[in-house]
């Protein structure tokens, strides 16, 4: 696609298809079209099965009740948190899911009859900008949740590394002597400091610094969780608004200093439950950001935005990636287990 193009990559795309979001507390599916409306929806609410077993008979049962209302053959796309191979659609790792050698994409075309993807929900969350107003902009997709996932989409095309094991963001080392170790076994990943499970573990600090404080009493009542602390931030709290104010910073630095010399966007993409912040972790990261750029000439600031599709992001960035790969991989007659030229 060329730059400044306003034309939806998925014009002639296999739509609509199907998209499942795997999630830390839930899961979703919906069948969705080409301009990322979601037709039908369901939902599985609580932690999924991390078994090969247990989690692909959810996702069969998913898919059976969303494609009663599909075409026939219509594709599937699943998006999950993890170090997926792609094309396989196996998941190698996902330290905050607890999923590791679970082949998805196999178990799931098997059960089904359909054809199925499997990628990094970040990776589909980035692609799901690619149905938004802005489709020609490279873009980097920061998933800000339990973990901190990314997704780069360069010039209309996903950047996945070798078999998809590349893109994560969230394990650059940036502070190594800070002490914080992350779940991936370094210390000082990106994810480590800006993420659901940094803020509350610097909740958890705060309320020990001040057991009288305010902070302290809504814990007393409502218990620590991230969505406490997102509350109490939106409610004012000065300390939830520190940490909040201190991740931002330390995200935009990351853009500004790391990723722009290297991978340079057009924008910046914020999803993921930490999302739910809005301007309050959009600003620092942009300031941040523009103040690190402002001593190079050679690169102008992205735009910070909130992602499109909002809580649906990985749902529908994953049934567009099904609905745009699958026929890439049959137009070139290949077998269902064998990639597609890039």
């Amino acid at each position: 696609m060329e730059r400044g193009s306003t034309a939806s990559v998925h014009a002639m795309s296999r739509l609509p298809a199907i998209g499942i979001d795997v999630g830390a507390s839930k899961v979703v599916g919906g069948l969705v079209d080409g301009e990322g409306r979601v037709l039908a929806r369901e939902e599985r609410r609580g932690t999924p099965a991390s078994d090969e077993a247990g989690l692909g008979a959810l996702l069969l049962d998913m898919v059976e009740k969303l494609r009663v209302a599909a075409p026939d053959g219509v594709p599937v796309g699943v998006g999950t948190a993890g170090l997926v191979r792609w094309p396989e659609g196996e998941v190698d790792f996902a330290a905050n899911h607890g999923h590791g050698r679970v082949k998805l994409r196999r178990n799931l075309e098997r059960g089904s009859g359909l054809p199925v993807v499997v990628d990094n929900d970040a990776n589909a969350a980035a692609w799901s900008e690619t149905a938004g107003p802005f489709a020609a902009e490279s873009v980097l997709f920061l998933a800000v949740g339990t973990g901190l996932g990314s997704g780069f989409v360069m010039n209309g095309r996903l950047m996945r590394g070798p078999r998809g094991l590349g893109a994560e963001l969230g394990h650059l080392v940036v502070d190594p002597g800070g002490g914080h170790r992350c779940t991936c076994g370094l210390v000082g990943c990106v994810e480590a400091l800006a993420s659901g499970w940094a803020l509350e573990r610097e909740g958890r600090a705060a309320v020990a610094r001040d057991p009288r404080g305010a902070l302290a009493g809504r814990v007393r009542t409502h218990g620590l969780s991230v969505r406490v602390l997102i509350d109490a931030a939106l409610d004012g709290d000065p300390d939830v608004l520190r940490i909040v104010d201190g991740m931002g910073r330390r995200l935009g630095r990351t853009v500004g200093e790391n990723v722009m010399s290297l991978l340079p966007v057009d924008r910046v993409v914020v999803g993921g439950g930490l999302a739910a912040l809005g301007r309050l972790l959009l600003d620092p990261m942009r300031g941040a950001c523009d103040k690190a750029l402002a001593r190079s000439r050679c690169y102008d600031s992205p735009r910070f935005t909130m992602s499109t599709f909002r809580a649906d992001a990985v749902l529908v960035g994953a049934a567009l990636l099904a609905a745009t790969e699958v026929p890439a991989r049959e137009g070139a007659g290949l077998p269902e287990d064998v990639p597609a030229p890039a």
